[in-house]
């Protein structure tokens, strides 16, 4: 039993992250000038695969004013 609660623990810590990560996303998101759906379609990226969807809306999403 000892051993499963680190392990517990750890997984609070990656949602935590997770978490934080998505939500650190959502002003820079929706702080452009874009379509609506454009947005939430980023949003929905960034929310189902954290590090792939940051990646992929750096490489292709973001427009720089």
């Amino acid at each position: 039993m000892a051993r499963s609660m680190p392990l517990a623990r750890d997984m609070y810590i990656v949602l935590l992250i997770h978490l934080l990560w998505t939500l650190g996303t959502v002003p820079v998101v929706t702080r452009q000038q874009r379509v609506p759906a454009s947005a939430a379609a980023w949003l929905a990226l960034i929310l189902l695969l954290p590090v792939a969807g940051t990646l992929l809306y750096i490489l292709a999403g973001y427009r720089c004013h």
